[in-house]
């Protein structure tokens, strides 16, 4: 799970500047947890086994971060037209405010 962890963090820092807390990064790993298991999917298939071991095809959906940092600008660059205020710490804040909207409205699946 921590290797999981380390390469969603490494996304968010693309996304988003280093202003996101410890706490921040925890709440929007369990959030992307929580709809991975709604919306992702393993299908496993037995090809062969012998001596209590066995060959097993895995074929599974994830939802593909990279698509993480073209929504969080989207959403600054909205904040920053709509508002008209122009500090970068306010329009994370606001991306940052809408992340579970983000995940669950993400379509692209690896």
């Amino acid at each position: 799970m921590e290797e999981q962890k380390k390469a969603f963090n490494e996304e968010l820092k693309g996304a988003f500047s280093n202003s996101l807390t410890d706490k921040a990064k925890k709440d929007f790993f369990n959030m992307y947890k929580d709809v991975l298991k709604e919306k992702a999917s393993v299908k496993t298939n037995v090809i062969a086994n012998a001596n209590n071991k066995a060959v097993v095809e895995m074929e599974y959906t994830t939802l593909n971060l990279s698509d993480l940092y073209s929504y969080v600008s989207q959403l600054k660059r909205a904040y920053t037209d709509e508002t008209k205020d122009y500090d970068t710490e306010h329009s994370e804040e606001f991306a940052a405010s809408k992340f579970k909207d983000i995940v669950n409205k993400s379509t692209s699946f690896l």
